[in-house]
């Protein structure tokens, strides 16, 4: 097996486990892409994440396999192997959300950003909390554009590893305001009774005019 290459399992190999606690997220990013064309006032907001694990092979006894790596050296020519017990994996998904984020805003920037002329748009924060549900060994035909991956190596039924994943996922779509406070110089404020504050907020009316 060589680092970047699709894995093709051989015939021998009955079962993929899942090291514990091996998986975890490795990457998570979000972009706001650009406003959307079918809702005004809503963003198409791209959300990629890349999860990594390890993974033992297995053989019909449920007895773990040695897997033989491919080290390519930074000399030409020179190639070193190295057997190991699992193998690291990370795989990418990429999902793209429609939300509401407001109209076009003018032209913004600061000391901290880049001030060449970026949008004082909506911006997006996500939250992730993912966990594997099962990993299974599927056996497929070769697909069509196999070649280009595989460089036309393999002919046969080729066995492909479902890694399934379970997400929770919040995003949020923000944006950065100036907060103007009317101010009437230094006062001295009134006296108030002793009142309990939790209690005069359960006694208000909601919602609760601030005038």
């Amino acid at each position: 097996m060589q680092p970047g290459r699709p894995v093709i399992l051989p015939d021998y190999v009955s079962k993929v486990k899942l090291v514990d606690e091996s998986f975890h997220v490795e990457q998570l990013g979000t972009t706001v892409v650009r406003p959307s064309e079918l809702k005004k006032g809503c963003w198409e907001i791209e959300v990629c994440v890349q999860y990594a694990c390890r993974l033992q092979f297995l053989n019909h006894l449920l007895r773990p396999l040695p897997i033989q790596c491919v080290c390519l050296e930074d000399i030409p020519g020179e190639i070193r192997t190295e057997t190991k017990m699992d193998l690291c994996v990370s795989f990418r998904c990429e999902r793209r959300f429609t939300m509401y984020g407001g109209g076009q805003s003018a032209v913004a920037c600061s000391d901290f950003s880049d001030c060449r002329g970026s949008s004082a748009g909506p911006h997006a924060l996500v939250e992730l909390q993912a966990y594997p549900l099962d990993v299974s060994i599927v056996c497929v035909e070769q697909a069509v554009d196999c070649d280009d991956i595989c460089d036309g190596m393999y002919e046969d039924t080729l066995k492909y590893i479902y890694i399934t994943v379970g997400s929770y996922m919040m995003l949020f779509v923000y944006r950065i305001v100036a907060l103007n406070i009317a101010s009437s110089g230094f006062v001295v404020p009134h006296e108030k009774p002793d009142v309990s504050v939790c209690d005069a907020f359960f006694d208000a009316d909601i919602p609760l005019s601030m005038k």
